[in-house]
């Protein structure tokens, strides 16, 4: 009989694990996003009504920062799409999935990410070129700003008819 002793050298530690997940290739990402968006928005095919996109912020982030759901929320009228707000959320789409908005945390890097330029830049090229690429992600809120890419274009995908899972950053 040999007992069985916990070895803790055996599993990562929870910041080793969060540096793991947090290994993301946010251009790789982004493009794919891109393309996706420019499908919609280029083929004309966004239905008229307001629409709701969420997007994962931060999740397996190593800076110790809850993770929380960006929404996004677009108007579109006569096929073309309109950002009419952009908030911090604790629940996605189908209200099952949580993470932990905290106002107090989490807001001062969705507003910095919005007042550093990323809802100008969305609508900008929502309007000159019909599709959103090339965002540039406001430094010290490169997740939110990567999160409100990411939720303008599940808002874009649902306005296009398709029904998507939140994605994460």
């Amino acid at each position: 009989y040999v007992p069985l002793v916990f070895d803790p050298s055996l599993y990562p530690t929870p910041k080793a694990q969060a540096a793991e997940l947090a290994t993301v290739d946010a251009e790789a990402l982004e493009a794919e996003s891109s393309e996706h968006v420019g499908d919609a928005v280029a083929a004309g095919e966004l239905q008229d009504g307001t629409w709701t996109g969420y997007a994962a912020c931060g999740q397996g982030n190593t800076d110790d920062w809850k993770p929380y759901y960006v929404a996004v929320t677009i108007q579109v009228e006569g096929g073309v799409p309109a950002i009419t707000g952009i908030a911090g959320s604790s629940t996605a789409r189908d209200g099952m999935a949580t993470l932990s908005w905290d106002a107090s945390e989490n807001q001062k890097y969705l507003d910095r990410a919005v007042s550093g330029g990323v809802q100008s830049q969305l609508e900008s090229q929502l309007a000159s070129m019909g599709t959103v690429s090339g965002v540039d992600v406001v430094s010290g809120a490169t997740y939110s700003s990567t999160a409100i890419y990411n939720a303008l274009a599940d808002a874009l995908a649902c306005a296009g008819g398709e029904q998507v899972a939140a994605a994460s950053v």
